[in-house]
């Protein structure tokens, strides 16, 4: 099925497949609620009815205290929730003055005078874009059912949607949210931003601040079972600027746009002939949905330092090979980090770094940190790590090199050690005799280093491009 690429790219010069609108502002002179047009959502929340909604209030009545900004936030996501599409204007509008009016009880000063007001929408184009592999390969893997279209109507009749293929791998991100978790995490364990989903749009209301995300005290009983949560947080940081939140949401918007321009794109997915490759592109989808959810859950994960750090190390393993090439573990090496840290900063104008970067930063100071675990080599004030291997002859490591095969067998400890250690010249072999020197202690802020390469993938869209081409260009090279 060769194609040009005249044919094969759909009809969207001109528009962006991801937008956002700036809804509400200290900054500006009115409102502009008027431009929150969104898909028709009424049908997806067919399944809940009015005494459901009420009946939402009425728990979130119940648990609401004087100190905890938990409850009034949420509201503000079932009201938008419970809107009808007629209505969404007004209830955005509402929900905004109540998230600029709320108060403490013991503090007359609202919480967040400098709140925001945001949408973010998919174009439907998008979505079109994304469903031509699934609608190609169910004619490729089912024959029959070009005939079922041939006979009509009555002869389709499917209970399923007819085209599947990895809908619920491919394609959710778009109506979910996954997209956004990264840019909504960015401050784990902190929140600065609150969202709802509509159909192919994301409202969100900034708060202008960042405050507390996790509470000391358990909330609910499964938090009373055995778990070991993360360390103290990273030092809090104010953006100089209360405009940065609003600018880091619009930048993070132009990169997905940017990245989707290309992602969606089936004339990146051909073979060395010229024809389309709807099961590379299909999975490429699935690539760019996974990577983005591993991110934000593995931040989000601030109340379990264990599935935090599979989740990074997941994480890693997914972006280096992948996304970057290469192996997970040089990803690790602090001079790498900090060039990856100095890339990106470069691509990112200076309100929008406050806002996105401090976790970032927290990861590349942090791992410089995992060298102090190497408790021989300080025991013998000594300025590498010297390995006996099973041979009795030393490898002599720089700590660099030494953090990044610490930072690999604790990789490999999630997949279990198996007989490939018992040959010196496999490298998780070296690994494991390097972790025999350490304490095996990570810093926590090790969790927010898959961030800052998603945000290198994110900054450097004509490399990631070059790689897609270059996999996909020699497939069927005669």
């Amino acid at each position: 099925m060769a194609r040009s690429d005249a044919v094969l790219r759909p009809p969207l010069a001109g528009k962006n497949l991801v937008e956002t609108k700036t809804l509400a502002a200290p900054w500006l002179s009115s409102d502009k609620f008027d431009l929150l047009r969104l898909p028709p959502h009424d049908l997806t929340t067919s399944e809940l009815t009015a005494a459901d909604f009420e009946a939402e209030r009425l728990r979130i009545d119940a648990r609401t205290n004087k100190t905890s900004l938990t409850e009034p936030l949420y509201g503000i996501q079932v009201d938008l929730k419970e809107a009808k599409d007629a209505d969404l204007v007004d209830v955005a509008r509402e929900c905004h003055q109540k998230l600029r009016d709320l108060r403490f009880a013991e503090a007359p000063a609202p919480v967040f005078p400098a709140a925001s007001a945001h949408v973010v929408q998919v174009h439907d184009g998008l979505y079109q874009r994304t469903n031509l592999p699934s609608i190609l390969l169910r004619f490729e893997q089912d024959p029959t059912f070009v005939e079922d279209v041939a006979a009509g109507p009555r002869k389709l009749s499917y209970e399923r949607l007819l085209f599947s293929s990895g809908s619920a791998l491919a394609g959710p991100g778009f109506f979910n949210g996954t997209y956004l978790g990264p840019l909504l995490t960015c401050r784990s364990p902190e929140v600065w931003a609150v969202h709802t989903q509509r159909a192919m749009g994301t409202i969100i209301f900034s708060f202008g601040d960042a405050i507390v995300g996790v509470d000391a005290i358990p909330a609910e009983p499964l938090q009373l079972l055995p778990r070991q949560a993360q360390a103290s947080p990273p030092e809090r940081h104010v953006p100089a600027s209360e405009q940065a939140w609003a600018e880091a949401i619009d930048w993070w918007v132009m990169r997905l746009n940017q990245m989707f321009g290309y992602l969606s794109d089936p004339t990146w997915f051909k073979d060395a002939n010229g024809k389309y490759l709807p099961y590379q592109h299909l999975n490429w989808m699935m690539n760019a949905e996974e990577l983005f959810n591993r991110v934000s859950s593995a931040m989000m994960s601030w109340r379990d330092q264990y599935a935090a750090r599979i989740l990074t190390f997941s994480a890693l393993d997914f972006v280096s090979e992948g996304f970057l090439g290469g192996d997970m573990s040089a990803l690790c090496d602090p001079d790498k980090a900090q060039k990856a840290l100095d890339a990106v900063r470069k691509a990112m104008p200076r309100k929008v770094q406050d806002v996105l970067l401090p976790r970032a930063e927290a990861a590349v100071e942090a791992l410089p940190a995992i060298a102090d675990g190497f408790f021989i080599t300080k025991d013998v004030g000594a300025d590498t790590v010297d390995v006996v291997k099973a041979d009795g002859a030393i490898a002599h490591l720089t700590l660099n090199k030494a953090i990044t095969k610490v930072v690999r067998a604790h990789r490999n400890a999630t997949h279990g050690f198996g007989t490939t250690v018992k040959n010196d010249k496999n490298a998780d072999a070296l690994a494991s005799r390097v972790l025999a020197q350490h304490d095996g202690s990570l810093p926590a802020e090790l969790v927010y280093l898959p961030y800052l390469y998603l945000l290198a993938v994110m900054c450097d869209p004509d490399k990631f491009k070059k790689r897609l081409r270059g996999q996909h260009s020699t497939i069927n090279n005669m």
